[in-house]
């Protein structure tokens, strides 16, 4: 088992509800680790965190900018991924990597 201390802390964060102007918002995701013969893998339970995360968010705000009058946004960038990343490489240091799997799995690596 893996001390993923970091990684384990911010999907803590990631799963709990988002507090916004004091109002609780779910976040919809249930991120879990499942690690086996020294391979470990992460993924969203409830599939809403998946490789197309950020490009489907970012649609969703250009119809929202356009139905409600406002600029859209210039692009998305994915940043439970980089925060994902960040973390994996604070626990098993600067050449971890992260990789999609399929669309909803991912898989942690270290050389």
């Amino acid at each position: 088992m893996s001390d993923l201390k970091n990684l384990r802390k911010l999907l803590k964060k990631l799963n709990s509800p988002e507090i916004i102007d004091g109002e609780e918002f779910d976040r919809g995701f249930d991120f879990v680790i499942e690690e086996s013969d020294g391979r470990i893998e992460l993924y969203d339970r409830n599939e809403n965190y998946h490789y197309s995360y950020a490009e489907e968010i970012y649609y969703l705000m250009c119809e929202a900018a356009e139905e409600f009058g406002f600029d859209p946004p210039k692009s998305m960038e994915d940043k439970i991924h980089d925060e994902i990343e960040k973390a994996v490489k604070k626990d098993l240091g600067k050449s971890a990597w992260i990789e999609w799997e399929d669309n909803i799995r991912m898989s942690i690596w270290r050389s």
